[in-house]
């Protein structure tokens, strides 16, 4: 393929992709959950896909999108929120009853978001989260 061919393919594949626009930004500390919740229902209704990218929060709308930006290595990924969370864990690490918010974390990532981030062996790491709203 030609420079000009690869220019003009990305332009058109450029208009069936999502637009966002930024309503606002933090940072904060995020984790990731993976094997054990594959399969099993998440707050939206939906079921947990490990490989997807999706992310747990307690406080934005479900289906909300927004971009987590590794702060160690300046990855992103843009997910939609599915589920609640994070939470107090025991250390076994089931959630705590009555459910309490975790101290320092804000994001639960699946699995797959995490590894694009970079962030699998370290299992937390400091972030900026972008809350999008589709254009």
């Amino acid at each position: 393929m030609t420079f000009i061919s690869l220019v003009i393919a990305a332009g058109i594949a450029s208009l069936f992709l999502p637009r966002f626009r930024v309503i606002r930004d933090s940072r904060t500390r995020a984790s990731w959950y993976g094997g054990r919740f594959h399969g099993r229902l998440t707050a939206s209704g939906l079921p947990y896909n490990m490989m997807g990218f999706t992310a747990a929060n307690r406080t934005l709308p479900l289906g909300s999108w927004i971009r987590v930006t590794n702060d160690a290595n300046s990855r992103s990924v843009i997910l939609k929120v599915t589920d609640r969370g994070p939470y107090k864990t025991d250390s076994a690490g089931r959630a705590v009853k009555p459910l309490a918010a975790h101290p320092s974390r804000d994001v639960d990532l699946s699995y797959w978001a995490a590894r694009k981030l970079g962030m699998i062996e370290k299992g937390v790491s400091p972030i900026r989260v972008e809350v999008l709203k589709k254009l």
